[in-house]
């Protein structure tokens, strides 16, 4: 999973037809990439038929672009949000140690007058998302498709947001001390989140976890 993942890291700039076929056919039916890679696919293909010589008359005709097609838009929105998606990775890589060590402190200390605690979210879903964590002060954390991250906040009550595949998530969050919260694919009926959530006492193997 890890490795497909990868493949289409840049699925959003590439013009391998091959593949954009590839993601389209394993992609999750609401991913907004499909939005703006059915018709690059499209127009791929018109432009390689048309500079084929090899190809009869009835080969090379154009692919026909249904009525509705995509705003340019839509291709600017999903790269902005893939390269904020990336900064917000690459900045809580960077803060793994800080991480690390508050929690060792709230396991054995039960520090939880230092003023800061850690919320930990898990994506068990199928897309990668952006929680955002709204109260008196802001925070943004990305989360790829299933795995988990981890970000330190100031104590007090916040408001979680975030998109899990398109479905939309959010919940109000009293943050005191050590809390989990895991969100997996929507239901497919409803449109509801699948999710589950608990205000997690510290434990041991949690921090080895984050430690590694």
């Amino acid at each position: 999973m890890q490795a497909q993942r990868k493949k289409y890291d840049h699925i959003l700039t590439t013009t391998d037809i091959a593949l954009i076929e590839d993601f389209l056919r394993t992609a999750h039916p609401e991913d907004p990439r499909r939005i703006v890679l059915k018709p690059r696919l499209r127009s791929l293909k018109n432009m390689a038929w048309t500079k084929s010589g090899t190809m009869n008359y009835a080969d090379r005709k154009p692919v026909e672009a249904p009525v509705k097609t995509a705003p340019q838009n839509a291709m600017l929105a999903a790269k902005k949000e893939e390269n904020e998606f990336r900064a917000l990775l690459e900045d809580s890589k960077t803060k793994r140690e800080e991480i690390a060590s508050e929690v060792l402190n709230q396991i054995f200390n039960n520090d939880e007058k230092s003023g800061e605690s850690v919320l930990m979210i898990r994506n068990d879903s199928d897309c990668n998302m952006i929680m955002q964590i709204q109260g008196n002060d802001h925070y943004r954390l990305a989360i790829p498709a299933h795995e988990e991250n981890s970000i330190l906040v100031k104590q007090g009550d916040y408001l979680l947001e975030t998109n899990v595949c398109e479905a939309k998530y959010q919940s109000e969050k009293k943050i005191v001390g050590m809390i989990l919260v895991s969100l997996s694919n929507p239901l497919r009926t409803t449109g509801n989140l699948k999710n589950k959530e608990q205000a997690t006492l510290p434990s041991v193997p949690a921090a080895a976890a984050l430690v590694h």
